[in-house]
């Protein structure tokens, strides 16, 4: 079985119950009332460097998903040794993705340590979500109704990506994972440029956050796209970019040329 020197490269890889210094692992998934949690994606990462028969074949390791034996009991293949499990549940479901290490989480075991003649029926107790509700605000007559919001976790979050669509008056509610997110507000109106905004603050599970998204002054930018020899370009996607000082960049417009090779973008003038 190959290990990985690298954390930072892990990979799923497939544990066989064939071999003989393997450890079966049981995993019962609940929400905070104690009712099982189905279809959740378990795997578990070595916590340090993992001892092999061969010291050019030690390193990380990273499982395969497990597999749910009945509703909220969950099985592994593990080696002996010191491991972080991460449950993500569907994304539909009410509760969030949960990490558990050692003492660090409630339902864990305390060091989550595999080996013989260990205890190697864990328990994990996923979190409820966030949620983050408020307005779409145009800076026009019309109304922010029917725009569509995407929370976009921010690089090295733990949390996943979800949208929904603000209702007639402009309001949304989404339930998220716990972590940090860019909001991302997509107008239903052509005419009202895409508008994103961070959270104030990290979301923690159970949080209850206001946020409301007012978009920015319009600015209408038209073009043409051509080949090398001058032709238009039709069907090209032109994606207007936001650079930030720290060399971040974000998506703040997307448009496709027509036959004429021309697009018009609607950007956030201010």
């Amino acid at each position: 079985m190959a290990l990985i020197d690298d954390p930072l490269e892990l990979g799923p890889l497939a544990v066989s119950p064939g071999g003989s210094t393997l450890e079966r692992v049981t995993v019962r998934i609940a929400d905070a009332s104690g009712s099982a949690v189905s279809g959740v994606e378990l795997t578990a990462s070595s916590t340090e460097p993992l001892p092999a028969s061969d010291p050019e074949t030690s390193g990380w390791f990273r499982s395969a998903p497990a597999v749910e034996l009945e509703a909220g009991l969950y099985e592994l293949w593990l080696l002996p040794g010191h491991y972080a499990f991460r449950a993500a549940p569907p994304p539909t479901a009410p509760v969030g993705v949960a990490i558990c290490v050692g003492l660090q989480n409630i339902g864990c075991y305390p060091d989550a340590e595999i080996g013989p003649g260990l205890r190697n029926d864990l328990q994990m107790e996923l979190p409820p979500k966030a949620v983050v509700l408020g307005t779409v605000i145009p800076k026009s007559p019309a109304n922010g109704g029917g725009s569509e919001i995407r929370a976009l976790p921010i690089q090295g979050s733990d949390g996943r990506m979800a949208s929904t669509v603000a209702n007639q008056l402009g309001f949304f509610e989404l339930a998220l994972d716990a972590g940090d997110y860019d909001l991302v507000v997509i107008p239903a109106s052509q005419a009202a440029p895409w508008h994103r905004q961070r959270l104030r603050e990290r979301l923690f599970p159970g949080d209850e956050r206001r946020e409301d998204l007012m978009l920015s002054t319009p600015a209408l930018v038209v073009g043409t796209v051509r080949t090398a020899d001058a032709a238009p370009l039709a069907r090209a996607l032109v994606r207007a970019i936001r650079l930030d000082a720290e060399g971040g960049s974000a998506t703040v417009g997307e448009a496709v040329t027509d036959v004429d090779g021309t697009f018009s973008l609607v950007l956030a003038a201010d």
